[in-house]
């Protein structure tokens, strides 16, 4: 059983849950459990793995990422140390999850749920995010001021991190322009990276006050 469709999924970092809501209605369907009984699970990124229809939740305090479908969680899968983000790359079906303490990337196979390689990426990664056409994951690091970049093929981080504004957290691509933003906590600030050549373009862009959701929205066809 997959996910079903029409829904939103909605983690709550204080109560250890994730809530369904059916966007038809605008209501919650019902709230699900996530992580391991009694730990104060403190669920933050959450993503979509559309080739199979699963959920998959970073559970912060408990090292470990619930998958789940329209039956409740399926699986709990250890990672490393405070999951924060999650970023599916559809290509090879894997899920890439940025551990915050650890420093590093832990790489789910979404076909059997086990995970693969753990990838050294900068100090504690808090966005991650896949660029389809240069099939890299880019993922921010959240004290080192930096964007750690890996080769989705070879599973390993390519060259040196790109140096972004401090305290960077959220991060989304923008394919039509090959271009990856990034908010920056301090200074209030989207720096803009060109996925061409992994390097700043331009000023960085000014915010309000500490930014930290980024999401693209796709030209209309």
């Amino acid at each position: 059983m997959v996910a079903r469709a029409g829904l939103m999924y909605v983690t709550n970092f204080s109560s250890g849950t994730v809530s369904v809501i059916d966007t038809n209605t605008n209501t919650v369907d019902r709230p699900i459990g996530v992580g391991t009984e009694g730990v104060r699970e403190r669920p933050s990124g959450i993503a979509y793995d559309p080739s199979h229809g699963n959920m998959y939740v970073a559970n912060l305090n408990s090292n470990s990422v619930s998958v789940i479908n329209t039956m409740g969680v399926v699986a709990t899968i250890a990672v490393g140390n405070r999951p924060f983000a999650l970023a599916f790359e559809r290509l090879h079906f894997r899920m890439y999850v940025a551990n915050f303490s650890s420093g590093t990337v832990s790489v789910i196979n979404t076909v059997t749920n086990i995970v693969g390689p753990t990838i050294t990426v900068g100090d504690s990664p808090r966005g991650i995010a896949f660029d389809d056409k240069h099939e890299r994951m880019y993922v921010s690091g959240g004290l080192a001021g930096a964007v750690s970049v890996i080769d989705t093929n070879a599973i390993s981080v390519i060259g040196s991190p790109t140096a972004v504004g401090d305290i960077p957290r959220g991060i989304a691509s923008d394919p039509s322009h090959d271009r990856m933003y990034v908010a920056n906590g301090s200074p209030s600030t989207l720096s803009i990276i060109d996925t061409n050549t992994d390097t700043q373009v331009g000023l960085p862009v000014v915010t309000g006050a500490f930014p930290i959701g980024i999401a693209f929205a796709p030209p209309q066809p």
